[in-house]
């Protein structure tokens, strides 16, 4: 069934050709040069036979020493590729992962061509993308976690573009199969927990033992100094919907922050 969807459109194109028009006219602007890529097979297929076969429907020009990709091309590039939501992105990704490239050096994650394109296709949330990583691991890890921050950031992009960001996070990152109804979170403290204690934004952890971590340390001194030991470890834990999430900040410790007040599940003592 896969191939009838894909590969009808034109009974000499294949989706692994289709992948090499895609990175010709999307990541490198429309122009390859001949010399450099005439016999790369990164997408399963020779690229010279695949832009030889584009040449003949119009959406590929060879000149003497380059690949050129016509407006055409973008056409047939989202008649194989292009999805109506960011779901149907990653959805359709699992359906095309029998074109992954396994074995080789200078291999090409074919499958994930329709999130990427979706992505792209969407100026607002590919620019979100672009600065989110810059804007929570300097910015507001700077302010020490600023709730003015956070605020700055919802307001300035739109809490619907916010959600499609941590959408594509979580499941580029935790759940590219599919979002679970319910995700559970972890946050550490080093005191016993107070359910008074008010406080608008609050940092938690897809990570249960990154939780842990956050419990058992304290690094008041910085990363680049060895953390003490805290006398008191408490592991919080909750669950909650994509919805619940104010943002996904990522890293090595798998960071969402969630707006107050969050209903605990469990409350865990570990010293």
């Amino acid at each position: 069934m896969l191939h009838r969807t894909y590969e009808s459109f034109n009974n000499s194109i294949k989706v692994r050709d289709a992948a090499w028009l895609y990175f010709l006219a999307y990541i490198y602007g429309g122009k390859l040069s001949i010399k450099s890529w005439k016999n790369d097979k990164r997408m399963g297929v020779n690229a010279d036979e695949a832009f030889k076969n584009f040449e003949r429907t119009g959406e590929v020009i060879i000149t003497e020493d380059q690949y050129l990709s016509t407006n055409d091309a973008f056409d047939t590039i989202h008649k194989f590729f292009a999805t109506k939501s960011l779901k149907e992105a990653f959805d359709k990704a699992i359906e095309l992962e029998s074109y992954k490239v396994k074995d080789s050096l200078y291999d090409y994650p074919v499958n994930k061509i329709p999130i990427d394109l979706y992505i792209k296709s969407n100026d607002k949330i590919d620019s979100a993308i672009e600065e989110w990583h810059d804007y929570f691991f300097v910015t507001w890890w700077n302010t020490n976690g600023s709730d003015s921050v956070i605020n700055k950031w919802i307001k300035r992009v739109g809490s619907d573009i916010v959600d499609k960001v941590n959408e594509y996070h979580l499941r580029n990152y935790f759940y590219p199969n599919q979002l679970p109804e319910e995700i559970t979170l972890y946050r550490g403290i080093k005191k016993d927990f107070d359910p008074k204690h008010k406080k608008k934004y609050t940092s938690w952890t897809i990570s249960e033992e990154q939780g842990k971590r956050f419990a058992k340390y304290h690094f008041s001194q910085g990363y680049t100094s060895r953390p003490t030991e805290s006398d008191k470890q408490v592991l919080l834990e909750t669950k909650v919907k994509l919805e619940d999430i104010v943002v996904f900040v990522g890293g090595e410790e798998h960071e969402v922050i969630l707006k107050e007040p969050v209903e605990i599940d469990k409350i865990r003592k570990l010293k």
